[in-house]
């Protein structure tokens, strides 16, 4: 679909207009209901977060090196979002 818009677009920019209408149609905003407030994003992307981290330590077998390399984070990183998170006794 990309290389599609790309080979019409111009100079290199990629617009609406380039992409299928079926993606028109999804890129509308929805007309009913408010925007979602900021700190639903934040509860969210923390609960995604925790639940990476959580799952990383089970595949790791509690490992804490080995979570920290399976999510990509450096060790220290992960102690401090465990202890942030307040799962370091997990």
């Amino acid at each position: 679909m990309l290389s599609r818009a790309l080979a019409f677009a111009d100079h290199g920019v990629i617009e609406v207009e380039h992409l299928p209408q079926a993606v028109h149609a999804s890129s509308r905003p929805a007309a009913a209901g408010p925007p979602v407030a900021l700190a639903d994003v934040r509860a969210s992307v923390r609960d995604f977060e925790r639940d990476r981290i959580v799952e990383a330590l089970a595949q790791a077998g509690g490992n804490r090196t080995r979570a920290a390399e399976i999510l990509g984070l450096p060790r220290r990183t992960l102690l401090y979002k465990l202890s942030k998170m307040r799962l370091s006794q997990e």
